[in-house]
């Protein structure tokens, strides 16, 4: 089975035979090549080897490396099964793929909102009243996430291989929530840093928390990026791989290569430091 075939089965019901199917529909528009994808396949590999090595030799961030773990090795899958369908292994080769991609980078927003809570810990959590209760708003975004891979899921499950109007809304859901996280970041930014210049600040520097908050959100604006693309893909039918391979795999992998060099684990170990020195100094301690 050709890989036109599979991409009619699962997406357009009416393509069973040359006279109903347009040339668009094809697999002369949009073929699988095996270069780009092999190579995003082994970025994905790459970050997903490192990942793990976090996850097993440091104590601190599992969570976070669990995530990371997760998304990446479901961008593999889904980069296997792209190259997958340039060789025609299986009928489910489509579906599998577009599953595991469009569902891959949520849990690296998972990974990110599970040390959102950092940002306040650094600048306390008088800075404003968003983080009078640091988990607060952390939880309300990962609950979301979770959310979203449900309805991801859902509208998989029940529209096969097309968009369908459940994985459409997913997505933009998706897209407002990484606007509001990113918004939330950039207020607690500006108020913590207004604070540190009117009051004294007796917490240690921590000089590398800057790289780290910088990835966070090149990941974040990189994964935005990519999600809307995502929705614009799934309502135009005539796709082009180069643009796919690089504001949905580029994107992706640019998302998972800045959250994995610039890991919290190395640019962010010192803050238990941080609470050390502000209990030491008579502050209010704010949770792990």
């Amino acid at each position: 089975m050709t890989f036109a075939d599979a991409y009619g089965s699962y997406y357009w019901q009416d393509c069973g035979s040359m006279g109903s199917c347009l040339a668009r529909r094809s697999d002369e528009i949009y073929p699988s090549s095996v270069g780009g994808n092999t190579f995003l396949a082994c970025i994905f590999l790459a970050c997903l080897i490192a990942q793990l090595v976090f996850l097993v030799g440091f104590r601190g961030r599992r969570i976070f490396c669990a995530f990371m773990c997760l998304g990446l090795h479901m961008e593999c899958v889904g980069y296997g099964g792209r190259i997958g369908i340039h060789y025609s292994w299986t009928e489910a080769t489509p579906w599998i793929y577009l599953s595991t991609l469009l569902i891959a980078p949520s849990f690296f927003l998972l990974a990110i909102y599970m040390i959102t809570k950092d940002l306040i810990i650094y600048y306390g959590s008088e800075t404003s009243r968003f983080t009078r209760k640091p988990n607060r708003l952390p939880l309300s975004l990962a609950i979301t996430t979770c959310l979203i891979i449900l309805l991801f899921i859902i509208g998989l499950a029940t529209h096969g291989y097309g968009p369908g109007l459940v994985v459409s809304i997913a997505m933009i859901f998706q897209a407002f929530s990484i606007l509001v996280a990113i918004g939330f970041a950039v207020h607690v930014y500006r108020k913590g840093e207004k604070r540190k210049n009117s009051l004294r600040h007796t917490s240690p520097p921590l000089p590398k928390y800057r790289y780290f908050a910088l990835a966070c959100a090149g990941a974040m604006v990189a994964i935005l990026v990519r999600s809307m693309f995502r929705f614009a893909w799934m309502l135009y039918y005539d796709h082009s791989e180069p643009l796919d391979l690089f504001f949905d795999g580029a994107m992706t992998a640019l998302a998972a290569i800045l959250l994995t060099v610039v890991h919290p684990n190395v640019f962010f170990q010192d803050v238990s430091l941080l609470r050390s020195s502000r209990l030491k100094n008579g502050e209010e301690e704010i949770g792990l």
